[in-house]
């Protein structure tokens, strides 16, 4: 099918626009294309990844990807075949290219069909508040002395799921005042300065290297290091010393994003309905923004991304 395109493009570092065009997509039998209506962005991650703050070589023109809610178009019949659970004017959740329309594959894409109760800010947000529950989870000691390195969205989220599990003694920093700010409302312990305390779990919630390393040495013997994303550059870590004599554990809190029909997408559903019916509390952390204000966010993102925590654009 043809459509007119509207899609995110950098085609340097920190430079971005709403490219248009016209494409023809669906052509395969296994496809599905998907208007979108809304998508989600951590301003933090995706500001840094652009901006060469990670290290790691982008070639230009490049286009991000995005989780994204939206409605099915246009079905191929393979995929009608393959996915009889949905159908066009469905509603989903997928991610794809941050642009208008997506195109994905039955055979290599997790879509998820949500129902008509779903919101698409608690959707959007369903993978992130799993991940963050798994990551609290790790912790199986009420009275642990906690530190989050870290206040953008992973973050925040995992604060709060830290304190609807009871934990007693949760510290969190992060180097932007405004993250620091919301956290304080919240009611946690938040440090202004890098003085971190001896801690037992220390989650790193941010790309930052440096964040890893502090990690390791604020950790007490036999403690554990969780990383809730990949972070940028390798930090120098003596193994010996700081890894196997006090007997630390660095570990991963991600899993494989959906397999369509398993476990998984139902788990990611109830989390949605748990963010709509506010027992996954996340207010105060998403602004709302009309796809059109995307180039100049990218171009003033950089001296003032403290600013956003959690972005949900329309793209409708």
């Amino acid at each position: 099918m043809n459509v007119q395109l509207s899609e995110v493009v950098f085609c340097n570092p920190k430079v971005a626009e709403l490219k248009q065009s016209a494409e023809d997509l669906g052509r395969s039998a296994y496809s599905l294309v998907v208007k979108v209506e809304r998508t989600i962005l951590s301003a933090g991650t995706e500001i840094s990844i652009l901006s060469g703050e990670w290290g790691q070589s982008v070639r230009f023109p490049f286009s991000p990807k995005a989780m994204a809610t939206g409605r099915i178009v246009h079905m191929g019949t393979a995929a009608s075949q393959i996915r009889r659970d949905l159908h066009v004017d469905d509603r989903v959740l997928l991610k794809g290219r941050h642009s208008s329309f997506v195109e994905a594959s039955v055979l290599t894409d997790p879509i998820v069909k949500l129902d008509g109760d779903t919101s698409d800010e608690a959707a959007l947000l369903a993978r992130l508040a799993r991940l963050v529950e798994r990551a609290a989870s790790l912790c199986d000691q009420k009275d642990a002395r906690i530190l989050v390195l870290g206040l953008g969205l992973v973050g925040q989220l995992l604060v709060r799921a830290c304190r609807s599990k009871s934990y007693k003694n949760v510290t969190a920093f992060d180097p932007h005042p405004k993250r620091r700010a919301q956290a304080k409302l919240d009611s946690y312990c938040v440090l202004e300065t890098r003085a971190y305390p001896e801690s037992d779990f220390v989650f790193v919630a941010n790309s930052s290297v440096d964040a890893v390393q502090q990690g390791l040495v604020t950790l007490a013997k036999n403690g554990r290091l969780i990383l809730l994303g990949a972070t940028r550059g390798s930090p120098p870590i003596d193994l010996a010393h700081t890894v196997f004599r006090r007997n630390i554990v660095i570990q991963g809190a991600h899993e494989q994003f959906l397999i369509a029909g398993s476990d998984a997408e139902d788990e990611l559903l109830r989390t949605a309905r748990l963010i709509d019916d506010r027992e996954i509390e996340t207010s105060g952390l998403i602004k709302n923004l009309d796809s059109r204000g995307l180039p100049s966010l990218y171009k003033d993102g950089l001296s003032c991304k403290d600013e956003y925590i959690g972005i949900v654009v329309n793209w409708c």
